[in-house]
């Protein structure tokens, strides 16, 4: 009897170590096939002489007999027997419900079946087969049916291992690898499904050990990896795990790099253009003289008056002051000459610095408070006034002036031409001599009346 039982084992296992589905093209090929492998099986389990064959809690009756595709929906005998074998194992098929119809809870237990196996794990009925029992989960679970009279395995006893041997394990891309996979060195009869991943994304490699196959087994595979890169091939069953490097030289796979979205850039905002005037009613006058300024501006942070005797708006104890308006400002002048009293505006620029811009000037005459002539008595003088802009004419201009307390006098316009020249007398008073310009320009108009000297400072433009 252990004779008969050992060669119907032996001939169980040389039917499943034959290459499984290898010659099939279409999904009816693959059924028969798997049809035929099933009748083979249980051909050779009737020859163990039914019962007396029987060591465990299934029985050769409980192995399903599929021929077809089982799913959600299926009814009948097929099904009657799947659920009788998934529920020998409370783990997989806990509700253990045998009724022939092949329901949610059925779909489920399959899944679970899969997953131990390492069939799939994951995806859908119709995309991968995830619930399904098509021709290969039927063929492994007529094997695992098939070897449950296998004995009892030792309590501690690893029931899963191997190893792997790559061949090149370094290359120019693309490289075509060699994977030869030895499963089973524990030599365990219990079977086994075995997963080959090469580390690069593809579908995985299935080897699988049929229960009641005691002995190692040696698969060999081929894989090209077609870009560079450091790949782990790994080989797994349960917890066990065995992985080997292969190192591919050449370009990795491009990966799309997307376009940033360009960051406008800001317009800068325009800074304003800044404006603004300086005038004064009283222009001319004997020491001490006071002058009122009157400022408008717009488009400066700040201003300041620069009264041209040395002092400013800062120096003259009066604060800069903010843009905006027409404003006034009063100066005195103690001491005799003329100045040139400056508007400057500070503008703020688009990078923070502030820089000063002129913006108009007030020519200011001032004069001594008593004088002398030479050789013509004594007496005070009043200070030379100049108006420009003569008749309309913007090259002429007038010298108003008196002439009592000297001998002669002598009014040098400042542009090369001959002075205007005369005598002096008591009566020679509001004088009015007049001059025009050949060009434009700034010119110093100098007033001689004896040990008396006035100057004014005039711009003429077109």
């Amino acid at each position: 009897m252990v004779y008969t039982r050992s060669l119907a084992r032996f001939a169980i296992v040389a039917l499943v170590a034959l290459p499984l589905f290898a010659n099939a093209a279409t999904v009816d090929e693959l059924r028969a096939q798997a049809a035929e492998l099933l009748a083979r099986i249980a051909a050779l389990q009737q020859q163990l002489g039914g019962k007396a064959a029987v060591t465990t809690t299934s029985s050769v009756s409980a192995c399903p007999q599929l021929g077809k595709s089982l799913k959600r929906g299926s009814t009948g005998e097929d099904v009657r027997r799947l659920q009788q074998f998934l529920a020998t194992d409370p783990n997989i098929y806990p509700e253990a419900q045998i009724t022939g119809y092949y329901g949610a809870l059925t779909e489920a237990a399959v899944q679970r079946w899969q997953v131990k196996f390492n069939i799939v794990s994951s995806g859908t009925p119709e995309t991968t087969g995830y619930g399904v029992v098509g021709p290969r989960t039927a063929a492994i679970l007529a094997l695992q049916c098939a070897g449950a009279t296998s004995p009892a395995v030792t309590p501690g006893t690893p029931t899963v291992g191997g190893f792997i041997q790559v061949t090149p394990i370094a290359g120019n891309a693309p490289l075509s690898v060699a994977v030869q996979a030895t499963v089973n060195t524990v030599n365990s009869c219990n079977g086994a499904a075995y997963t080959l991943d090469y580390g690069d994304g593809t579908v995985p490699s299935q080897i699988v050990v049929p229960a009641g196959n005691c002995q190692q087994m040696t698969q060999t595979l081929g894989h090209s990896y077609p870009y560079g890169g450091t790949y782990q091939i790994t080989l797994a069953a349960g917890a066990h795990r065995t992985s080997a490097t292969v190192t591919v030289y050449g370009a990795p796979a491009v990966v799309p790099t997307p376009t940033p979205t360009p960051t406008p850039t800001p317009t800068p905002t325009p800074t304003p253009e800044p404006k603004g005037s300086i005038s004064a009613f009283v222009t001319s006058g004997v020491a001490p003289l006071n002058t009122t300024f009157y400022v408008s501006c717009v488009g400066g942070a700040a201003f300041n008056i620069v009264f041209g005797d040395g002092q400013d708006l800062g120096s003259a104890n009066v604060a800069k002051t903010s843009c905006g308006g027409l404003q006034a400002v009063s100066h005195t002048y103690t001491a005799a000459g003329t100045y040139q009293a400056q508007l400057i505006i500070f503008v703020q620029q688009t990078d923070g610095t502030i820089t000063p811009k002129s913006l108009g000037s007030v020519s200011i005459t001032v004069t001594s408070a008593a004088g002398s002539g030479g050789g013509g008595g004594g007496g005070a003088q009043g200070p030379m006034t100049i108006t420009p802009g003569i008749g309309g004419d913007p090259f002429a201009v007038s010298a108003q002036f008196d002439a009592v307390s000297c001998t002669s006098y002598s009014l040098n316009w400042g542009d090369g031409t001959a002075a205007t020249t005369g005598n002096c007398s008591s009566a020679s008073t509001g004088l009015t001599r007049t001059h025009t310009y050949a060009l434009s320009g700034t010119y110093t108009i100098t007033l001689t009346r004896g040990a008396q000297t006035d100057t004014a400072s005039i711009s003429i433009s077109n």
